[in-house]
């Protein structure tokens, strides 16, 4: 390849760019450098801008029904998913992906569906009124509690190894998994009006996430993070935020992650809560988690699905003390997310198309799409080429497409330009050249747009003449 006289780089991807992540806004690179990073994992490869494998759709003749809790069970030494909603209970051979509906064989009480955890060996739900334990592999239910409102309930094992449920603004203690001596209501009450949307357990207090906004959908409600010592009738930290409402959080490192309605927020012991994210405006992420049940920390990410989105988002790292960022690892193949799991190996998404999807099982890549946010330059280019270094050669069924466009989005400095293996052959870089009906020459600022069908990507350059005062070249 020759390049034009008075060529010069003006772009570079490669390397540590893939790590950068999402921005927190489409028009500038701030806290990332994409406006859209679609279905690649960062930190599956690192140094390289891959897709990932597509997802492995589980029990699609079993799963009728939309699953609302996800929950991790070992039974005998193998590792389940149990997937529960209001009518049906499956279970998910984590290792084969087999899918069983043991509604029937387990003995489970139908008809609501409020929450679940496994805690001293038990299968524990929640149902409208009560908290009950099933024996794991037998259709043996005990109930562990009675008196419960009619609300989703959260559980959480505290600090001192005791289980905690919550129920509209209260958080009730369970001690026996056996039966319901030793467990009882209201071992700790917020003030009237507040909802406890979720519970996480910090090391030495039980952290809890309220809001006061009752079922509204919109306004600003006072919202809440309280840490509670198991003891006391008070809260020894309250951290409070106006928002719209919380949904629910976890932990990474010494941070409690809160998202909520309108934005993500970070607070811990020593410090209040503060706005680090919004869903809202020229954000680049919009969707919310549809609840706890959504949301999941797999290493060091958070990872969430939200119910008006197929997409699997994350926020963290998987470098230990790297920067955190903002990706989107996963899509399912149809239909919103309902909720997550993580049995220590795979991410598992149900949906309600209805269906379930295990990530990282099968072995053929996707497609992603990586597109930068707006590159400002310091004076006028007329671009000359670009060009594409994969990791390994082309082979078949794989492409590359690219297009460069102007920061209003309304003039393409390159048409869209796909390279692909039945076309060009096993290449191991290729070039892109601004020819076609463009719209303009001559640009100060851009966008790149590129989306891999299951290549890798190991570098990309964008090169262009530099141009004068008047617009003429150098």
């Amino acid at each position: 390849m020759v390049i034009p006289e008075g060529a010069v780089k003006i772009f570079e991807l490669s390397a540590a760019d893939f790590l950068k992540g999402i921005s927190y806004q489409r028009f500038a690179a701030i806290g990332g450098l994409f406006q859209i990073l679609n279905d690649t994992d960062p930190f599956e490869v690192l140094g390289y801008l891959i897709p990932s494998l597509t997802p492995t759709r589980r029990g699609d003749a079993t799963v009728l029904t939309t699953p609302l809790y996800s929950t991790e069970v070992n039974d005998a030494g193998t590792s389940y998913i149990y997937l529960h909603d209001a009518s049906k209970l499956y279970q998910v051979n984590t290792l084969s992906g087999a899918v069983t509906d043991i509604t029937a064989s387990s003995g489970i009480t139908t008809g609501s569906a409020k929450g679940a955890i496994t805690w001293k060996g038990k299968y524990i739900y929640a149902l409208n009124g009560s908290v009950v334990a099933n024996t794991i592999g037998t259709n043996t239910n005990t109930t562990l509690l009675t008196g419960l409102n009619t609300n989703d309930h959260v559980f959480c094992i505290g600090p001192d190894g005791n289980l905690y449920v919550t129920d509209g603004n209260a958080v009730h203690i369970l001690t026996s998994a056996t039966g319901t001596t030793g467990n009882s209501l209201n071992a700790v009450v917020m003030e009237t009006g507040m909802t406890i949307r979720d519970l996480l357990n910090d090391g030495q207090y039980l952290v809890l996430i309220a809001d006061a906004s009752g079922t509204a959908t919109y306004g600003r409600y006072r919202c809440v993070v309280a840490f509670w010592d198991l003891a006391k009738a008070s809260f020894d930290i309250l951290w409070d935020y106006w928002e719209t409402k919380f949904i629910g959080g976890e932990i990474l490192d010494d941070d409690i992650i809160v998202f909520g309605q309108d934005n993500m927020y970070r607070c811990g012991r020593g410090y209040k809560l503060r706005k680090f994210f919004t869903f809202r405006g020229n954000s680049t992420i919009t969707v919310r988690p549809n609840g706890p049940q959504s949301i999941i920390k797999v290493g060091g990410s958070i990872y969430w699905g939200g119910a008006s989105s197929s997409r699997i988002y994350a926020y963290g790292t998987q470098i230990e003390g790297g920067k955190r960022i903002f990706y989107q690892p996963y899509s399912v193949g149809a239909g919103n997310i309902s909720c997550l799991g993580f049995n220590g190996s795979s991410v598992f998404a149900a949906c309600d198309q209805p269906a379930l999807y295990q990530m990282n099982a099968g072995a053929t890549r996707g497609n992603c799409d990586a597109y930068t946010t707006i590159i400002q330059l310091k004076r006028a280019y007329k671009m000359a080429f670009a060009k594409a270094v994969f990791r390994d050669r082309m082979s078949a069924n794989q492409s590359i497409a690219l297009q460069v466009i102007e920061s209003d989005g309304a003039a393409t400095i390159s048409l869209s330009d796909t390279k692909a293996y039945a076309n060009v052959g096993a290449l191991k870089r290729t070039t892109f050249y601004p020819y076609g009906n463009r719209t303009t020459e001559d640009f100060e600022s851009f966008y790149v747009e590129l989306t891999l069908g299951k290549l890798a990507l190991e570098r990309f350059e964008l090169w262009a003449v530099p141009l004068g005062l008047t617009g003429t070249q150098q």
